[in-house]
């Protein structure tokens, strides 16, 4: 099996009767979870068998694809999450053989602490099997302008509303080029729009949203190095941050509500 560590590729644009793929999103999974979300990847019956017999059903599975003209793809996102004990499960499946090739080939998808996680002198032999590692850094502003418009163009945009050029500088300063948070700003952003009957969105749309996302984001974030003063007890001070947390989730439904609302008067 190869590795390919902190990859971005398309599902969609994978070719079927090439490739059978198997994406996992990880969460501090044991290696007994890992083989069995694996497995599930692939639509393998597991039946609730022990590793052993778990790791023969899926090289049977690879070995078989492989020789019918499939390669087996394994994708695994939030790869920095992945236990000590699933990466060695990974290193395992790395041995899966067909006619002397490596019949699965996995790609690792993780946030940069993810190679800090691949130092481990322990995961030597797991460093040995990577043949490519690409780092994906923040989009410049013109890349975060043709992400927007690409994004937008896959959900069958047709101009409206429209954003207006002054817009994208401004969505790249709050979201510093990072796909994620283009993603949260962007879709906040045509929410408000939506909310408010807009049909163009422009810089002052995206100053205002982009402040307000800010404003949240500083009301609920924990401040562990803030002491209580003497005439505040710790429990004043927790009690303050769950009433902004309130404010905000509360906040969030009302608008949630109103766009409901509003969908349920134009189609009616």
């Amino acid at each position: 099996m190869q590795h390919v560590a902190c990859a971005h590729l398309g599902i969609s644009t994978i070719s079927d009767s090439k490739f059978i793929v198997a994406k996992i999103v990880t969460s501090q999974l044991t290696g007994d979870d890992f083989l069995h979300m694996v497995a599930a990847g692939f639509g393998i019956g597991r039946e609730d068998l022990a590793k052993g017999p778990l790791l023969k059903r899926i090289e049977k599975f690879v070995v078989a694809q492989h020789q019918s003209g499939r390669r087996a793809l394994l994708i695994v996102d939030e790869a920095q999450n992945l236990s000590f004990s699933a990466l060695e499960e990974l290193r395992m499946l790395s041995n899966i053989t067909s006619e002397n090739s490596m019949a699965l080939q996995s790609f690792l998808l993780g946030q940069p602490q993810f190679r800090t996680v691949l130092a481990n002198p322990e995961l030597d032999q797991l460093r040995q099997r990577i043949t490519a590692a690409y780092h994906l850094g923040p989009l410049s502003e013109a890349e975060t302008r043709s992400y927007v418009e690409h994004r937008l163009r896959l959900a069958d945009w047709k101009g409206d509303p429209s954003l207006a050029d002054g817009s994208f500088p401004v969505i790249y300063k709050f979201s510093g080029g990072v796909p994620r948070r283009i993603n949260n700003l962007c879709s906040r952003l045509l929410l408000y729009g939506f909310l408010e009957g807009l049909h163009a969105l422009d810089d002052i749309s995206v100053e205002k949203v982009g402040a307000d996302m800010n404003q949240e984001l500083a009301a609920v974030q924990a401040k562990p190095h803030v002491a209580a003063t003497p005439e505040e007890p710790p429990s004043a001070e927790i009690a303050k941050r769950l009433d902004l947390l309130e404010r905000s989730t509360d906040k969030h439904h009302r608008v949630i509500k109103q766009a409901i609302t509003i969908a349920a008067r134009r189609r009616g």
